[in-house]
């Protein structure tokens, strides 16, 4: 686990799930290998014909064959797993904006054998931050892909470009995932047309492959991105890669968290009736805005959008445990991607809510979930 979490507060104990939540695991685990060995059955087939080559590194012909694309179903990726957490909420779109990842000048074809692919990332004057996830129907297909992409930043250290730029590449292994490593990519000559420092990190965990590249122009050194870059794999595999392991991500059954969603029972989106169903709501009388009593906390029910806000006392956090009587310090350095607006900090924490945080004598404050499209909060 990268240090980005070491000097949050020591986890509580963790209240075990309800029936209902433990069958739904279940259920979700055996779609997910069910899905896999059909898929596995597939891409062993493919393997058999394309040759080991194709993730060892070898160069293969414009006639080989190619494995049959084999839909991948919905449970591959959980749809509650965010590749974007972490990244603000404003982030550019990438189309045609990010150069692919190359090797030694080739293209590795991480997608050839996939089952699955995700992508998110950020693109801002010239910087880039990009996470690519590749999901692939077993772990040995993982495992050789992920070994062949490392073989091939391994055997060449240096390379000269099109442009004629020498590049030096430095591989080091890392303790993310089931495997991992970062790899340093810069240019040694000087001038104006000289690329910046690359850093990328390879994580493995199970039949996923996480690639995230971080190029910065703006006086990030080859020496800090490893460090910048391992940070942001760690946040993922605590908040969101934990979903793709049997063991999934803990902080998500547990009641002291607010989570991207909601908190315990509650969640944004739901009506009067269904907030009122949970027995732990009491719903003031309709108005476009409408205070709702969630006992230690509170909410705001839009009149057009169901609850569109939580806020929770004191005890409940983050997961990434920031709460009330947190530090300015510890905020900003968990959330230095968040948005400040007068005294409150508006980190995203979904495609579709943030947390609001509200700060007061270095000291959080307030801690707030609302949905991005909420009308009442002002």
């Amino acid at each position: 686990m990268s240090d980005l979490f070491a000097p949050l507060r020591e986890p509580e104990p963790v209240s075990p799930p309800p029936a209902e939540e433990v069958r739904r695991r279940g259920d979700r685990l055996r779609r997910r290998r069910a899905g896999r060995a059909v898929l596995g059955a597939g891409v062993a087939a493919a393997l058999v014909v394309a040759g080991t080559a194709l993730v060892l590194g070898d160069r293969a012909s414009d006639s080989a064959p190619r494995p049959a694309e084999t839909p991948a179903p919905e449970s591959v990726i959980p749809p509650e797993l965010d590749l974007a957490d972490g990244l603000r909420r404003t982030s550019a779109d990438m189309s045609g904006s990010v150069e692919a990842l190359l090797v030694c000048g080739e293209d590795p074809s991480l997608e050839r054998l996939a089952v699955a692919t995700d992508k998110a990332g950020d693109v801002s004057q010239g910087d880039f931050n990009v996470r690519d996830l590749y999901v692939y129907p077993d772990t040995d297909t993982a495992a050789a892909v992920t070994r062949g992409l490392v073989g091939r930043f391994e055997s060449c250290p240096r390379f000269t470009d099109d442009a004629g730029r020498d590049w030096t590449t430095e591989v080091r292994p890392t303790d993310h995932g089931d495997r991992g490593w970062v790899v340093t990519r810069f240019v040694e000559t000087v001038g104006p047309n000289v690329s910046p420092a690359e850093g990328i990190q390879v994580a493995r965990v199970g039949e996923a492959l996480l690639v995230l590249r971080q190029r910065e122009i703006h006086g990030v050194t080859p020496d800090s991105l490893p460090r910048g870059t391992s940070m942001q794999v760690g946040w993922l595999m605590h908040r969101q890669l934990c979903l793709m392991t049997d063991e999934g991500c803990a902080w998500r059954s547990d009641p002291d968290v607010l989570r991207p969603d909601g908190w315990g029972p509650l969640r944004l989106g739901m009506s009067r009736e269904e907030l009122e169903g949970t027995g732990l709501a009491d719903v003031d009388d309709d108005g476009e805005c409408t205070f709702v009593d969630l006992g230690a906390g509170q909410g705001l029910l839009s009149a057009s959008g169901g609850l569109v806000s939580i806020t929770v006392p004191a005890g409940v956090t983050t997961p990434d445990g920031i709460g009330l009587g947190s530090s300015h310090q510890d905020v900003i350095r968990l959330y230095y991607h968040g948005a400040r607006v007068g005294d409150v900090l508006q980190v995203r924490a979904s495609p579709t809510a943030d947390y609001r945080l509200a700060l007061e004598g270095g000291r959080v404050t307030g801690l707030t979930l609302s949905a991005v499209d909420d009308e009442c909060t002002d």
